[in-house]
């Protein structure tokens, strides 16, 4: 007995200690980690700070107006190539009575849809823009191919992640409207989508944060196109694939980037904020 209760407390020292030591070592690697980061951050927006003075106090410096109407040109033609599509596959893939036998399917391919490499996709847009391989003659339509591209990459994780926040309804609200005697599409436009709305914006945002940052597509697509607006994605893409030597080369680098994570930390914080209403917005 006494053996068993000895036995006993050096099982729990040994735990206690073996938690503490976790404890430690996960302490000190988040550490390290925001350490890191935060370190990268600072030198990251001090050298882009400085490449932003010179752009806008030089007539030669860089044109960062010119990127971000090309990034959001591209934006404003994926985005809205998306929403609908992404809206009815995600409702009826939610509910039999409204997908038929395409629901099964369509929770299927969802979950093989977004493995598809951006690169594969941008290959074949490149392929539909040349027309097999030929000599482009689309270089004013490029942009629109691009944008084309990126909602077809971007079209199956949009379904996913709407759906997903209308699957955090909780079921009972549309039992309820159906018992009531409302249509299964009547119960999901007018019960269960007012309650998802909050998730499915932030998904949005997240999908125009992953949209405003896609480089392979873009310079897939426009790198041999040719165009007269240049997306932040391809010129920050251009400026690391043919650097430029002699004092301050590095600067506009440090611009765009600061300015491209800058962009797509801000969608995504948005995204957060609506999506942690996900909750309280499914229980009203």
């Amino acid at each position: 007995m006494g053996m068993s209760a000895a036995r006993a407390r050096r099982d729990r020292s040994g735990r206690a200690f073996a938690s503490l030591v976790q404890g430690v070592a996960i302490w000190v690697s988040g550490t390290l980690v925001v350490a890191f980061a935060a370190a990268f951050i600072a030198v990251l927006a001090v050298e882009g700070w400085q490449g932003l003075k010179a752009a806008s106090s030089s007539p030669v410096g860089f044109d960062l107006t010119r990127s971000l109407i090309g990034s959001g040109y591209i934006l404003g033609i994926a985005l809205p190539l998306v929403i609908i599509p992404a809206f009815l596959a995600a409702a009826a893939g939610y509910d039999v009575e409204l997908g038929g036998p395409t629901t099964r399917w369509l929770t299927t391919s969802l979950r093989v849809g977004p493995m598809t490499p951006a690169i594969a996709i941008g290959a074949a847009a490149l392929w539909f823009g040349v027309r097999g391989g030929q000599m482009p003659t689309f270089s004013g339509q490029g942009l629109i191919i691009a944008g084309i591209a990126l909602a077809a990459l971007n079209l199956p994780m949009l379904t996913r992640r709407i759906l997903a926040g209308v699957r955090e309804v909780p079921d009972r609200f549309r039992l309820a409207a159906i018992a009531a005697g409302a249509a299964p599409h009547t119960a999901f436009l007018n019960v269960i989508m007012p309650r998802a709305l909050p998730a499915i914006t932030g998904a949005l945002l997240a999908t125009a944060g992953r949209m405003f940052g896609e480089t392979a597509i873009v310079a897939t697509v426009l790198n041999y196109a040719g165009t007269s607006l240049t997306p932040v994605t391809l010129d920050l893409w251009r400026r690391l694939t043919a650097p430029e030597t002699g004092p301050g080369a590095g600067a506009p680098i440090a611009t765009e980037t600061l300015l491209l994570v800058t962009i797509i930390v801000a969608f995504r914080f948005a995204a957060r904020l609506l999506q942690g209403r996900r909750r309280s917005g499914a229980v009203r």
